[in-house]
């Protein structure tokens, strides 16, 4: 009775599970080369703080603090100039990491050495444009002190001319620093350097 009274589709049953079955043993199997294809950039809560990061600002953290113990001066210096550096570093890596390319140690350091020269030039050049700026507004009080008849005065005329140019001085190296920091040191200017190292026929 148990043999008459079983479903012909009872088969088909078994047969359409073990098809489901070998399905999900199929997408299970091709899950990992599928993962391997992810963007990383689309991929929420990814970071590229890693091991190494963490060493290296260990490393740099006992580096500062045994230079400030032996020259206050001189750590503050390195700090103003390293700080940038090390940041475009950590800029350039994110976006390796975005790209989903790894960023190999001669990289880091290649970038850590180029960003300490780029840090020290928009330094200059803010420097200059602030020396600059002043010396001209003391040296025209001056000659405008003289003009006016006023030489006896001139010395004083021009210190406050150039108390005057320092402040146009410092906004003026403001405005050059962030330019370079906008050319050098965004996620754009990283992404264009990198372009231009891998199509150098578009540079010119």
């Amino acid at each position: 009775m148990t043999r008459l009274s079983q479903s012909p589709f009872d088969e088909d049953d078994a047969d359409s599970v073990l098809g489901q079955g070998s399905q999900r043993n199929d997408t299970l199997s091709v899950q990992p080369n599928s993962a391997r294809q992810v963007n990383r950039s689309k991929a929420p809560g990814q970071s590229s703080f890693t091991l190494t990061t963490l060493f290296q600002i260990v490393t740099g953290c006992c580096v500062f603090f045994a230079v400030l113990q032996a020259s206050p001066l001189f750590a503050i210096l390195g700090t103003i100039i390293l700080t940038p550096a090390i940041v475009r570093t950590a800029i350039a890596s994110d976006v390796y990491l975005q790209k989903g390319i790894r960023f190999t140690v001669y990289q880091r350091f290649r970038y850590f050495f180029e960003s300490t020269g780029l840090t020290v030039v928009s330094l200059f050049f803010s420097a200059a444009a602030f020396s600059i700026i002043s010396l001209c507004f003391g040296l025209f009080s001056a000659i405008f002190a003289v003009l006016m008849g006023l030489p006896s005065m001139a010395q004083d005329i021009a210190f406050v001319g150039t108390v005057c140019g320092m402040i146009w001085g410092g906004t003026a190296g403001l405005i050059v620093f962030g330019w370079c920091i906008r050319n050098w040191y965004t996620v754009a200017a990283i992404e264009a350097y990198e372009e231009k190292l891998s199509n150098p026929e578009t540079v010119n």
